[in-house]
């Protein structure tokens, strides 16, 4: 499947659009809190974000 233009677009802003709700999240209840409340909710995409965050700390 090749995506169009437009698609892609969405796709890279749907993708920030997750980080920055993965960062405020973070910054309110720590990395531990977050993804408990992702996991709750079943927020897989903003938990992967999450999760990428602190491997990379």
């Amino acid at each position: 499947m090749t995506l169009t233009s437009g698609t892609a677009k969405d796709a890279v802003t749907i993708q920030r659009d997750l980080a920055d709700l993965a960062l405020e999240l973070v910054d309110r209840v720590g990395v531990e809190g977050a993804i408990r409340y992702c996991n709750s909710l079943g927020w897989r995409g903003v938990l992967a974000q999450i999760e990428a965050m602190r491997a990379r700390r």
